[in-house]
């Protein structure tokens, strides 16, 4: 057995440091660790535990194996075994020669360590896979290399026990801090025992009574010999890379490990894939194989105890494994949570989301389309189609469709195109939602509708219009009558809030005093006319900024103000794109006031720019259009394969776009609630933001809706180098409710199932329209 006994180590050169994220960190040595600490929160909701994971995928090298590589090195300095040139030797194919490639590339090492290594500079020599006991194994050709060298090391992963030593002054006490010290168990799997063991020390040594357990794949020695003191392997073998062991090597002996879960190959990846639907997180199996066993383990653990485990890596290096049918099916492995088939190398025949899975349908990764361009003029003839086929009602054709459409309207060629393609992106319907009042209730409701005899009828047979998007789930149900219900006023007048506030804010506004109290990322301060940039304070993605304009009052921004905070945005973007070529995918977002979302009352917008794709929910319609294209694509008879046109002629049909050269203003049919406007254009310019401007002050003089939130999606950069899955410029704005109330009309109900909206599309439509008569 393991034995219980911990061992305190000096500090030596290591340290932590909680607050790296605040400064501007220098190169890449710098950068390894501090990684955020993650609730999962459907798998917590779903345990009763609070599922902690350690991003270690976001280490600079991509993976946790950075810390290892930089105590094996930093360990030899410490101890004068390396000087400068030296060249640095691992017997290893897998995260730790990566990281010790970069590092060595750093310091300015020599590497000797396939394919993604040798980019990185490191001179890779392969050998045979055989047993840890035969004087062949990888890991003794890596010590005879470097004894044969001059000025060479052998930083030997498996039983330098500096490996773990950097985790107990590092890791271990990031978990501590980062859960102020309340943290009930940690469970990780282990190849070298460097992580687990290190981590182990340090919080034992804080609190003993935390529970450290080993994960453990099939085939692997460590499960029984935690429980038994056994080295007897378990059956099989494992999709998972790096983990498991045949032996006990160094950094885990005399470690603190309380107990140990097996693990199984099929709860492993059925776990990779549920982090991906649920929790939209790429990982590979290692990380799989942790949070199942964190799942595991809090069956066994009360109510509301907190977890801590770690994603090691992102999925991109397992294409041909873990994400591979064939070798799915070699191992019988099952896929349990639904992945789109857009995600398959090879196109699919499935045409539902609700097909079911079985051994032989198991989803890949594959690489978007090239998809026809987007273009904000009509495929069809709106007026012929509104000549023979559109009877133009207010409502969406969710019953029989003779109440829709003209008579003899299958004999038109346009009616059965524009219908053909209505049919494959929606389903639509209506149902009678019968209820009863008691006499008193029913006086009341009268009340609300004027004793309007025709209007409490359909109240007592309610029509619910029922609309999903079949690609991208969106779902609506309208019900104008719950729009007539009363609504509590607000507690104070939204005008008289909104007066309050920007005098009370403008005194001692953080934003305002941008040049003292606001951060700079590392490419400085960018300021223009009007505008200017600022670091968020707290971040949510690597490369994330502020753009300001100057003016505090939102009611008060002229369009000259939001075109600087917005080309600054954009100016910014490129930048970013010019400095990391591999982050593509632009995001601005903004919400308007207290209450709808923002922390500060001066107006100010968010840019990002994601590496690999879009956020989650940008990204799933991204998803649709490339199952919408695929689906469509050798169709002769369906004329339109971009989704976006698609989704552009469908609104034109039932009159609810307005569209200038090159933009479309859209309400769409799957609102998410009252007042929601989306904008597709195909250039990001000048007169793209004069619409935005004009939606914005018709939300406040029009609407008096002063609190909302929106989000600017532009294309992926570099289209000459990749222009698959290119998307149009793609804004959308939606209310948050009054300004003046704590609390957001936004619920469970709009924000986790369907969107309930209480007025149909038509009759804001007929509002927005007059907005854009000056453009």
């Amino acid at each position: 057995m393991l034995s219980k006994t911990i061992q305190y180590y000096n500090k030596r050169s290591l340290s932590v440091d909680v607050s790296a994220y605040t400064r501007v960190l220098d190169g890449f040595r710098a950068c390894v660790g501090n990684t955020p600490l993650i609730r999962l929160p459907t798998l917590s909701k779903e345990t009763g535990c609070n599922i902690l994971v350690k991003a270690e995928y976001l280490n600079p090298g991509g993976s946790i194996k950075d810390r290892a590589a930089l105590f094996l090195i930093q360990d030899a300095l410490d101890k004068n075994l390396i000087k400068n040139g030296a060249t640095i030797v691992e017997g290893t194919a897998g995260n730790t020669g990566i990281g010790l490639a970069h590092l060595c590339n750093a310091l300015g090492f020599k590497c000797e360590k396939i394919d993604i290594l040798r980019v990185l500079g490191a001179q890779v020599t392969t050998v045979p896979v055989v047993p840890f006991n035969d004087p062949n194994n990888y890991n003794h050709h890596a010590r005879r290399y470097a004894e044969k060298h001059e000025n060479a090391l052998w930083t030997n992963q498996f039983d330098n026990q500096a490996n773990r030593n950097g985790h107990y002054l590092m890791t271990g006490p990031e978990i501590w801090t980062q859960t102020n010290g309340k943290v009930n168990a940690v469970v990780m799997s282990t190849g070298t025992g460097g992580t687990l063991a290190g981590i182990s020390m340090y919080l034992k040594e804080k609190n003993n009574k935390i529970r450290t357990v080993l994960a453990d794949p099939p085939g692997s020695v460590l499960y029984n010999y935690i429980k038994s003191g056994k080295l007897e392997r378990t059956d099989g073998s494992s999709i998972t890379e790096g983990i498991g062991q045949g032996r006990i090597t160094d950094n885990l002996k005399d470690a603190p490990i309380d107990e140990s879960l097996f693990i199984k190959d099929q709860d492993t990846v059925n776990m990779v894939f549920k982090l991906l639907c649920d929790e939209g997180f790429f990982v590979g199996a290692s990380s799989g194989l942790n949070v199942a066993a964190a799942v595991d383990l809090s069956k066994s653990m009360p109510k509301g105890s907190t977890i801590v485990t770690c994603l090691c890596d992102n999925g991109q290096k397992y294409f041909n494994r873990l994400f591979n049918k064939n070798e799915l099916s070699k191992r019988g492995i099952l896929i349990a949570t639904f992945i789109p088939d857009v995600l398959l190398k090879k196109k699919s025949n499935i045409k539902h989301y609700d097909d079911i899975l079985d051994g032989k349908n198991v989803y890949e990764f594959a690489e978007y389309s090239q998809w026809p361009p987007f273009l904000t003029d009509s495929t069809f003839d709106l007026n012929l189609w509104r000549k023979h086929c559109w009877v133009n009602q207010v409502s969406l054709p969710t019953r029989d469709p003779d109440l829709y459409y003209k008579r003899n309207y299958t004999a038109f060629s346009v009616c059965k195109d524009v219908i053909r393609i209505v049919d494959s992106i929606y389903n639509m319907k209506t149902t009678i939602a019968k209820v009863e009042y008691p006499e008193t209730l029913a006086q009341k409701v009268r009340k609300i509708f004027n004793d309007d005899n025709t209007l409490y009828a359909k109240a007592l047979e309610q029509e619910l219009h029922f609309v999903i998007n079949k690609y991208s789930f969106e779902h609506t149900v309208y019900n104008a009558l719950r729009g007539r219900r009363p609504i509590q006023p607000p507690e104070v007048p939204f005008e008289l809030y909104l007066n309050e506030t920007m005098e009370k804010t403008s005194k001692s506004c953080d934003l305002c005093n941008y040049q003292n109290m606001t951060a700079i990322d590392s490419l400085g301060r960018m300021e223009n006319q009007y505008a200017y940039s600022a670091a968020n304070a707290f971040k949510f993605d690597q490369w994330h900024s502020m753009f300001m304009p100057r003016q505090h009052d939102i009611t008060k921004l002229t369009f000259e103000e939001m075109k600087d905070v917005f080309t600054l945005a954009w100016k910014w973007c490129q930048a970013v794109h010019k400095q990391s070529p591999s982050h593509r995918f632009p995001t601005i977002l903004w919400d308007s006031l207290p209450h709808g979302g923002a922390s500060q009352v001066h107006p100010h917008i968010h840019a990002t720019l994601h590496s690999d794709h879009y956020y989650g929910q940008f990204e799933s319609i991204r998803f649709a259009s490339e199952r919408y294209y695929r689906n469509h694509e050798n169709v002769k008879e369906h004329r339109q394969k971009n989704y976006f046109r698609a989704i552009q002629d469908i609104h034109m049909a039932f009159n609810l776009t307005v569209s200038f050269n090159g933009i479309t203003v859209l309400v769409p049919i799957t609102s998410h609630k009252e007042y929601d406007i989306i904008v597709l254009a195909e250039n990001f310019d000048e007169r793209f933001i004069k619409v935005i401007y004009q939606i914005v002050q018709g939300y406040f003089n029009k609407l008096k809706q002063y609190s909302f939130s929106s989000c600017l999606y532009l294309p992926p950069l570099s289209p000459n180098q990749d222009d698959s899955g290119s998307t149009p410029i793609y804004y959308r704005i939606i209310p948050r409710g009054q300004v003046s109330s704590l609390l957001s009309e936004v619920s469970s109900l709009d924000l986790l199932s369907i969107y309930n909206v209480n007025k149909l599309p038509a009759a804001l439509f007929a509002e927005i329209i007059t907005w854009f008569q000056k453009i």
